[in-house]
């Protein structure tokens, strides 16, 4: 990674984790994924906190999940779904 970013301190690498995630276990996730049922998407990264939910509890929410999606129940909101 030396060498990849530049030397700003608004930039950083972050940890990725040493253990699986665990269903049920509180996290935060972002992405630029969409942000409306429009397909729209943000032009700044967008993050949120939610619970991980297993794949069949997510299939409850959504059709549309697919096995290496992980899926998370907000906590002001309905569920999400991300890659």
């Amino acid at each position: 990674i030396n060498g990849l970013f530049d030397n700003d301190p608004s930039i950083s690498v972050i940890p990725i984790p040493r253990e699986p995630f665990q269903i049920g276990e509180e996290c935060i996730y972002s992405g630029w994924g969409d942000i409306d049922d429009n397909g729209n998407v943000p032009d700044i990264l967008q993050w949120s906190t939610g619970t991980l939910l297993s794949h069949d509890s997510c299939r409850r929410f959504s059709d549309i999940h697919r096995s290496y999606e992980l899926c998370f129940l907000h906590n002001h909101y309905q569920s999400a779904i991300h890659d």
